[in-house]
């Protein structure tokens, strides 16, 4: 089963995006950085492999996850641009809830 989804055209973007970048090692790994009005928002920074994680090769980008991600929210996918409109974006294949119901504030979260 694949964690993460990525089309060709969205591939291309993002490893455009890591070679501007000298990223030299293409190891990605994918972050849960909190829940805002709008749910789960994520990151990405580059990083080691760490004991337990998911390790998904698409071509020549290693994407490191901790299983628990994967457990929330069953994978991943990246779109890039010409898809979306937007730029470069990575959304959960499963939304596991985090969002508040207004963005009036105090979401405790």
């Amino acid at each position: 089963m694949s964690v993460i989804n990525i089309s060709d055209v969205a591939y291309d973007e993002f490893k455009a995006f890591l070679d501007s970048n000298d990223v030299k090692d293409y190891k990605i790994r994918i972050n849960l950085a909190g829940f805002g009005c709008s749910g789960p928002a994520f990151n990405i920074t580059l990083g080691g492999d760490e004991e337990g994680d998911i390790v998904e090769k698409v071509k020549d980008i290693t994407f490191l996850i901790k299983p628990e991600l994967i457990d929330d929210f069953k994978g991943f996918t990246i779109t890039g641009t010409a898809e979306n409109g937007r730029g470069l974006s990575l959304e959960p294949l499963e939304n596991a809830g985090g969002g508040c119901g207004s963005c009036g504030g105090g979401c405790g979260q």
